[in-house]
């Protein structure tokens, strides 16, 4: 298989957004338009640090660094996401979902494609509204996940009869309480849960 480099939206609620606990360095905040509350504009930035003294999170675009307070949210505000970064291996056949909308492409949240192609500097997935090559360096080609395994982010609202899930105590992006939370209730009959290191996984998630 080939690794591809992705960039994974977290689910979180507008209240989740202005928790200072929600966020991490290493992720990615999207902001679809103008934030005034925060004084964000337009942009893609990269969460650098967290100020548990001011609650602020610090972030950084173009080399530029800017702080706010996620408290400052508006109650109903929108247009933002909070992103992770992943790496997914994929091999042809393998079955993808998109994970961005894109109406020029007519690409939508969470539609399947099947992985029809791979080469040195390209991936062509496709399905039946058509083709896409993904060249290198493509945003398109970072707004992809596995169809048949999920990040628990991607998860709330989803329920299955039996669920099988994998927790490893490194991933400090992933493991917080909220998610733990969206793990183990997607199951309605049963839930088997694999640990690297149960200590280390429990010190990890009561951290965040």
């Amino acid at each position: 298989g080939e690794a591809f480099a992705v960039m994974d939206a977290v689910e979180l609620t507008t209240q989740q957004l202005k928790q200072l606990s929600s966020y991490a360095p290493g992720q990615l905040l999207e902001v679809f338009r103008y934030q005034p509350s925060i004084n964000l504009p337009a942009g893609r930035y990269e969460v650098r640090g967290i100020d548990p003294n001011s609650k602020e999170v610090e972030v950084a675009r173009d080399g530029i660094r800017q702080r706010f307070d996620p408290l400052h949210l508006s109650s109903n505000a929108k247009g933002l996401a909070l992103k992770v970064p992943n790496e997914i291996d994929v091999r042809e056949g393998d079955k993808l979902i998109w994970t961005t909308n894109d109406k020029a492409k007519d690409i939508s949240n969470g539609s399947k494609i099947d992985v029809l192609k791979i080469e040195p500097d390209s991936l062509t997935v496709g399905n039946a509204k058509g083709e896409w090559k993904l060249e290198a360096g493509d945003p398109l080609s970072q707004s992809l996940a596995h169809g048949l395994v999920l990040n628990m982010h991607r998860a709330p609202g989803m329920t299955y009869d039996k669920t099988i899930s994998v927790i490893d105590s490194h991933d400090r992006l992933l493991n917080s309480a909220s998610l733990f939370y969206v793990l183990n209730s997607r199951a309605r009959e049963d839930s088997a849960i694999h640990l690297d290191n149960n200590e280390a996984v429990a010190r990890s998630i009561e951290s965040h």
